[in-house]
C-alpha cells in the first residue's frame, strides 16, 4: 500500500498510544491529520478539535466523512473494522489502514512476526534476545513496547524487526512478515471480533499473506493452527511438545520438540538442545513459547550455543506468573496477563502447592464452562483451596462452576468466594490461605472493569502484597 502524502486528508480514529505515535509520524512528513475519540480530556491537546472528542465522535467522523471525505481512514487496534462509519469511509473510497498495517508495508528491514492466543510475549521477546549478537539492530515492537512507527526512520536495511502482533494488529494488514509463527489459538476478543470464526480469520492473515519464499512455523499440538498449513504458499514447519515422531518427515517437518526431557531443534540434522529442567520460566505452556522461539532462532541463523545461553539467561516478564512477595509463608503470585480461560488454565497446571485463585474481571465473551471444570478437577485433587471471584465477570464464572458441579456425581458443593475489587480478593485470599499455599491471580478475564489494562491490575496486585508485607495496613 501507498504512504498518505502531503494535501490528502487523513483520519485517525482513536488517540492511544499506537495512534499518538502514528500521528507523530504523519506529521513528520507534512501530512495533516484529523483526530477522533471517545475520549473527552484529549479536547485541551492543542491540534485536537474539541468537536471531535467524546462520545459522538464517531458521529463527527462520519458527518466529516460524509460532506468532505477523507483520502485516509486509521483504525485504533480494538476497534471493530467492520462497523458503519468504517464501512461507509470504505465505499466512499477511503484507504482503511492502522498503524501497524502502515509500518509493515514500509519497514525497510526483514520482520519477524509472532501471533497466537497466549505465549506471544514471552516467545517474541526470547527470540529478540537469541538475535542480540547478530550484525545490526534488533527492534522489537507490534503489540509491545514502544510503537516503531516512533522510529521508523532509524531503522536500516541491515537491522532486523520482531513483532508481536496480536489479532487487532493482523486484520488490516497487507504485506506481513516473512518469517512468521502461530503459537496457539484460542477463543479471545469475541466482544470485538463477533465471533471465533472472525478472531481466527484475523490471525489467518499472517499466513494466508505470505509469498512462496517465506517461511511459518506452527503448533503442531493445537488443532487449529495445524490446520493452517495449507493457507499459503511458504514453507511450513512445526513446533511439539506432544509429536516425537521422524523429526523431518515431510509433508509435516518438525523444527523442535521434546524428546525424553530434551529441547531438541533440526538444524541441518537433529540436534539435542538443552534439558527441559534448565528452562528457567513456570508452566509446561513455557515449554512450547521456548521451542518456538527456539526454531525461529534457527531459522534466522543463530548457533545452538547462542540459543542455549539465552534461554538459561531469560526470566519470566511482569505479569506472567511474577512471584511479586510473600506475606506468613504464602507465595503471592502475579499472573495478570491471563486474560483469557486457557491462560488461567495453563496457570494452574504450573504449580504444586495448594491455590487460592483469584479470577474475573471484564467479560470479553468467552465461555468460562472449560475452565469450571478444570477448577473443580483441581479441587477434587486437592490443588485448588478455593477461588476467589472479582470484577464484571463473577456472575458468569460463578454460573459456570454451578453447571460444571450439576455434571458431577453428587457431593460437597464447592462454593465460591465472592467480592467486588482485587484489592478485597487479595485480603480474602490471605484470609483463607495456610503456609506454604499459593495466591494466584490469574482471572481469566481482561482488566477493563476496573483497570485500563493487564498491566495495572498486576501493578494493583503487586502494591496490595508488598503492603501486607511491610506490614502498613492497620493490624499488621
Amino acid at each position: 500500500m501507498t504512504m498518505p502524502k502531503p494535501g490528502q486528508r487523513v483520519a485517525v480514529l482513536g488517540f492511544g498510544k499506537s495512534n499518538r505515535a502514528l500521528v507523530n509520524f504523519l506529521m513528520r512528513r507534512d501530512v495533516s491529520v484529523v483526530v477522533y475519540d471517545q475520549n473527552s480530556d484529549l479536547a485541551s491537546i492543542e491540534g485536537i478539535d474539541p468537536q471531535n472528542v467524546g462520545l459522538g465522535y464517531l458521529e463527527q467522523f462520519e458527518h466529516a466523512q460524509t460532506t468532505q471525505g477523507f483520502d485516509w481512514v486509521f483504525v485504533t487496534p480494538g476497534m471493530p473494522k467492520d462497523g458503519p462509519e468504517i464501512t461507509r469511509a470504505r465505499q466512499m473510497g477511503a484507504a482503511i489502514s492502522s498503524e501497524m498495517a502502515l509500518f509493515m508495508d514500509h519497514c525497510p528491514a526483514p520482520m519477524v512476526g509472532i501471533t497466537g492466543s497466549a505465549g506471544k510475549t514471552t516467545t517474541t521477546t526470547l527470540l529478540a534476545e537469541c538475535l542480540r549478537t547478530r550484525p545490526g539492530r534488533i527492534w522489537l515492537g507490534g503489540n509491545i513496547g514502544h510503537p516503531l512507527i516512533d522510529v521508523f526512520e532509524n531503522i536500516k536495511p541491515e537491522d532486523q524487526v520482531v513483532l508481536e502482533l496480536s489479532s487487532f494488529q493482523l486484520e488490516l494488514a497487507h504485506r506481513v512478515p516473512s518469517v512468521a509463527a502461530v503459537l496457539n489459538l484460542s477463543p479471545d476478543h469475541l466482544d470485538v471480533h463477533g465471533s471465533e470464526r472472525a478472531y481466527i480469520k484475523a490471525k489467518e492473515v499472517l499466513v494466508a499473506h505470505q509469498s512462496a519464499d517465506g517461511y511459518v512455523l506452527l503448533n503442531w499440538d493445537c488443532p487449529i493452527t495445524r490446520s493452517m498449513r495449507r493457507l499459503g504458499p511458504a514453507e511450513v514447519a512445526f513446533f511439539s511438545c506432544r509429536r516425537q515422531l521422524d523429526p523431518w518427515c515431510e509433508p509435516e517437518p518438525l523444527a523442535a520438540w521434546c524428546h525424553q526431557g530434551w529441547l531438541w531443534i533440526y538444524q541441518e540434522t537433529a540436534e539435542p538442545l538443552l534439558p527441559m529442567t534448565a528452562i528457567p520460566l513456570l508452566g509446561p505452556h513455557n515449554v512450547a513459547n521456548v521451542l518456538a522461539a527456539a526454531a525461529l532462532a534457527v531459522k534466522l541463523g543463530v548457533s545452538p550455543e547462542v540459543i542455549r545461553k539465552a534461554i538459561r539467561a531469560f526470566r519470566s516478564l511482569p505479569h506472567r506468573l511474577e512471584r511479586v512477595g510473600v506475606y506468613a509463608g504464602v507465595t503471592f503470585v502475579n499472573d495478570s496477563i491471563a486474560t483469557t480461560p486457557k491462560r488461567t488454565m495453563a496457570a494452574l497446571e504450573s504449580f504444586s502447592e495448594p491455590l487460592i485463585v483469584l479470577l474475573g474481571g471484564y467479560d470479553k465473551g468467552v465461555a468460562f464452562d472449560r475452565l469450571a471444570e478444570r477448577i473443580l478437577t483441581k479441587v477434587d485433587e486437592g490443588k485448588i483451596r478455593s477461588v476467589v471471584l472479582m470484577g464484571a465477570s463473577a456472575d458468569g464464572i460463578a454460573q459456570a462452576l454451578e453447571r460444571a458441579q450439576a455434571q458431577r456425581q453428587p457431593g460437597h458443593p464447592f462454593v465460591p468466594e465472592r467480592v467486588d475489587t482485587l484489592d478485597e480478593a487479595a485480603d480474602r485470599a490471605m484470609d483463607l490461605a495456610h503456609d506454604g499455599d499459593i495466591v494466584l491471580l490469574s482471572p481469566a478475564c481482561a482488566s477493563f472493569d476496573q483497570y485500563r489494562n493487564f498491566q495495572e491490575r498486576g501493578e494493583a496486585f503487586r502494591r496490595q502484597v508488598k503492603k501486607r508485607e511491610l506490614g502498613v495496613e492497620e493490624g499488621l
